[in-house]
């Protein structure tokens, strides 16, 4: 112990010497304050303009998934006290009135998807682990599971089907008709194509297509979409690392709206893509902040607005690039540095002769 102790001092004495400590240490502590540690709900324009928060009073509640009523008025989503340390694990679900601003919290959950009427919800549940469905009203006392190992929800835009990725052998989508009662899988056979299928996926406006997060077993991550009535087959859409797992498609069919990472920015931006299209270029939604972290987003009912969790990261001053890139050490430092690491090897194995 005593000789590993002599090799870290021999080493941190060389830091300093060249002032990379000090350095490396400043530009990290405060990369740590680039980033806000919980997202929030903003609303845009469909063009980026004018984002603004959904909740201003809100100043401790991480949120996220957003889902709204046929008719606009009513939005459900989940949430939880970032502030005091709280997880996704402690989510509620809340409904909110947006003519009238009336928030209602309804249960323990998240990921939720409100029925077009805004009578019913289907969420996710870590308590007591699936998915559920429940009335608005009385979600307590009419809370019903539909399958436990079931994870991820979206009401279907006709109000007739709910969707749900689950699994077994492999992870599938799972669609009920509520009407008929009818039940079944999208991807048939021993296995589905999919080793993962990640939640907040979205319906197409005809309540035949679902377009969501995919990883095949060979590996390939990308946006999917797939006809879930009859066809069945999946269509890879853009084959990317980067994209965030929710998505939804706009209310007129003309679009999907995805979070992915920036390249040059290097956060989480939107971006929309042309549907069904294989190997569509995505395009940036203008106008947001240049470093405004964009995930969840959602169309709202009209296709007028997008409303989206967000943080802000500050930009990186001048000073803080330079305060990085001297904490970099350059090759002729390497080579000191392992002439110094070799020297403490020598001073140990003398002293163990």
């Amino acid at each position: 112990m005593f000789h590993k102790y002599i090799v870290i001092i021999i080493f941190l004495a060389y830091l300093t010497s060249t002032g990379q400590l000090s350095a490396q240490d400043q530009a990290l502590s405060k990369d740590r304050l680039k980033l806000q540690t919980w997202s929030q709900l903003y609303i845009a324009d469909i063009d980026g303009k004018n984002p603004k928060r959904l909740f201003p009073e809100s100043t401790s509640r991480a949120e996220g998934s957003p889902s709204f009523s046929e008719n606009g008025q009513l939005m459900i989503f989940s949430g939880f006290n970032a502030e005091q340390k709280e997880r996704a694990t402690s989510s509620n679900v809340y409904l909110v009135d947006l003519e009238s601003g009336e928030e209602t919290e309804l249960c323990k959950g998240l990921n939720p998807s409100l029925s077009p009427r805004g009578k019913r919800f289907f969420y996710s549940r870590y308590d007591d682990r699936g998915v559920w469905v429940a009335n608005v009203d009385n979600p307590e006392e009419t809370a019903t599971k539909l399958d436990p190992k079931g994870w991820g929800t979206a009401w279907s835009p006709d109000g007739k089907k709910l969707a749900w990725a689950t699994y077994s052998n492999s992870y599938n989508l799972k669609i009920l008709d509520i009407i008929e009662g009818d039940e079944w899988i999208v991807f048939e056979g021993e296995k589905s194509p999919f080793r993962i299928i990640y939640f907040n996926f979205a319906w197409s406006p005809d309540s035949r297509n679902i377009v969501f997060k995919g990883i095949t077993h060979e590996r390939t991550t990308g946006i999917y979409a797939v006809e879930v009535i009859d066809e069945r087959e999946p269509v890879l859409l853009q084959e990317t690392t980067g994209v965030h797992e929710s998505l939804d498609w706009h209310p007129d069919g003309s679009k999907i709206l995805f979070s992915q990472l920036d390249p040059e920015l290097k956060i989480h931006r939107l971006y929309t893509i042309e549907p069904l299209k294989p190997a569509a270029k995505p395009v940036p939604v203008p106008n947001l902040p240049p470093h405004m972290i964009a995930t969840n987003p959602r169309y709202t009912r009209n296709g007028k607005q997008i409303v989206f969790a967000a943080a802000i990261k500050p930009p990186v001053k001048e000073e803080e690039k330079k305060a990085a890139e001297k904490a970099k050490p350059a090759a002729k430092d390497e080579v000191k540095l392992k002439a110094v690491q070799d020297e403490a090897k020598a001073i140990i194995e003398k002293k163990a002769e």
